[in-house]
């Protein structure tokens, strides 16, 4: 696991999460270039940058990303991606 990629991820602001049973929806950050910049240096496309960004060209949901870069669980009060499951969870069982 690369914990500079998620330390890299999560220096990104969140602008709005949501998750349901444990399930992670969405995790929103501002389309501005320096976020572009940061996913492209996570080895995003601009082709990948541009499926994740929403229909109103504001908003790009980095959910899929966090995952890929290694990341376990998304918790915003924990930090953001993490590379564990917190125990704590109510939805924690449902992963370990």
């Amino acid at each position: 696991m690369d914990t500079e990629k998620l330390k890299l991820i999560n220096s990104m602001p969140v602008i709005e999460s949501d998750a349901c049973s444990g399930e992670l929806q969405y995790v929103y950050i501002e389309n501005s270039q320096t976020n572009r910049d940061v996913l492209k240096q996570l080895g995003a496309s601009e082709d990948e940058i541009a499926e994740m960004t929403d229909a109103d060209q504001e908003l790009i949901d980095i959910s899929v990303i966090g995952f890929n870069c290694g990341a376990k669980w998304f918790q915003e009060s924990k930090g953001g991606f993490l590379d564990y499951v917190p125990e704590d969870h109510p939805y924690a069982h449902h992963f370990m």
